[in-house]
């Protein structure tokens, strides 16, 4: 757009310089053109000649002058909608990394890297003085909440004390697995919270951006536990993230646990 600015601006030049002492020397000195004596019909005819190109040039320039200002409102307004969204970023993110960080810090206060064995889907430790650990936890409560919902339950009345459903061979302590619900059930509250109060398409990317980067860094059974507990105890967000939400569980392994939860997100989400 500015080159043809540039570009007009010449031509408008280029007519006041050379055009107008052209159709001057014509119209005195060509007979056979036009013949004039006096210089009020030499100015007229001059006049005459030109303005309509002139007018039209600056019908032109009118126009570009109004488009160029929308551009730039344009692009003041692009920059101005990044900057809310660069705001949003910085106020919610440091919360969000606290909460992430305070989740990766009892995980490792809780994890063990011992050995494992399977009996059946549940996972065993090695070390039996390993039994309560979040590593083997997380695996074992999603398969009993599978087993515990195909035995007793349907997917309408699911209790959030199916959270608790295990098997009574498998080593578990309630108090481990229940402060990590706890940092989970925080983290999807903040991410709800924030969703909630402001409908705003930029701030809805930015909580969605958190899931996922929330979700794609847990381990495949974590991504089962956290899934679950979102789609039962946090629809809302769920809703707001169903996008990511599908794509999540899309990318599961195709075993019964993948289906579980597209049972859930079924009835949940697309009801």
């Amino acid at each position: 757009m500015k080159k043809s600015v540039v570009f007009m601006g010449m031509v408008m030049a280029l007519i006041m310089v050379v055009m107008v002492p052209l159709l001057a020397y014509l119209f005195t000195h060509k007979s056979w053109l036009i013949s004039l004596s006096g210089k009020n019909e030499l100015g007229d005819a001059i006049g005459g000649t030109t303005a309509p190109i002139i007018g039209t040039c600056g019908v032109i320039f009118t126009f570009m002058a109004f488009y160029i200002q929308y551009e730039f409102n344009k692009r003041q307004s692009e920059i101005l909608q990044l900057q809310v969204k660069i705001n949003i970023r910085q106020s919610l993110e440091p919360y969000f990394i606290y909460l992430i960080d305070s989740l990766k810090k009892f995980k490792l206060e809780n994890n063990s890297q011992k050995k494992i064995k399977y009996s059946g889907e549940y996972i065993e430790p090695a070390n039996h003085g390993d039994a309560i650990k979040l590593k083997y936890q997380v695996s074992n409560v999603f398969v009993s909440i599978v087993d515990f919902k195909e035995d007793h339950h349907t997917i309408k009345n699911l209790q959030l004390s199916d959270l608790f459903a295990y098997e009574k061979e498998i080593a578990f302590s309630e108090n481990v697995i229940d402060e990590y619900v706890f940092h989970v059930n925080t983290i999807f509250k903040f991410l709800g919270y924030n969703m909630e109060i402001d409908n705003g398409e930029d701030k809805n990317d930015i909580i969605e951006e958190f899931l996922f980067k929330y979700l794609s860094s847990l381990s495949i059974n974590e991504i089962h536990f956290n899934l679950y507990y979102l789609l039962i105890f946090h629809t809302d967000l769920a809703l707001s993230c169903r996008n990511i939400v599908l794509k999540s569980i899309e990318n599961l392994p195709a075993d019964r646990k993948k289906q579980f939860l597209l049972d859930i997100f079924q009835y949940k989400i697309i009801g």
